[in-house]
């Protein structure tokens, strides 16, 4: 399997139910799987603020930047999958599949053990969308997923 790479942010972090900083999106080709993401706050801290991060299944996509996913292998083909970030319109969510509060001078970087990966269904328009959760925080909060496909 090929594997590849997207990073987004989100330059203002939203109150509940947040401000997505990247979605991976699902092709109808191929089911894909992601097997490592790291999320991080961006800037210098101001304030000892713990920023919510949901994963999320999305079910619909909303209106978010492209992002160009890069080739981990410079040999392999381009991405079936598409990346968004910094999202003005929602997408829409389903299950949630992690939900962690990670302090804002901190990176949670998470791997997945062989087999437990977030498999993505081969359905276009599905995803799994990261997104920081902050009641005040008004910066900026990144993330980076890989995958192989």
């Amino acid at each position: 399997m090929d594997r590849y790479a997207a990073s987004g942010t989100q330059t203002a972090v939203g109150a509940s139910p947040g401000k997505t900083a990247l979605v991976v999106l699902a092709s109808a080709l191929t089911r894909a799987k992601i097997h490592h993401f790291a999320l991080s706050v961006g800037g210098t801290p101001v304030a000892d603020n713990i920023l919510e991060w949901l994963i999320r299944r999305v079910t619909a996509d909303g209106t978010g930047t492209a992002v160009t996913p890069t080739l981990l292998d410079p040999g392999a083909p381009v991405a079936q999958l598409t990346a968004r970030q910094g999202y003005s319109a929602e997408p829409t969510f389903g299950t949630t599949l992690f939900d962690l509060a990670v302090h804002q001078r901190s990176i949670y970087q998470w791997n997945a053990t062989p087999g437990g990966e977030l498999v993505l269904p081969a359905t276009a328009g599905a995803g799994i969308g990261l997104t920081p959760v902050h009641a005040s925080y008004a910066g900026a909060a990144g993330s980076v997923a890989h995958w192989s496909e």
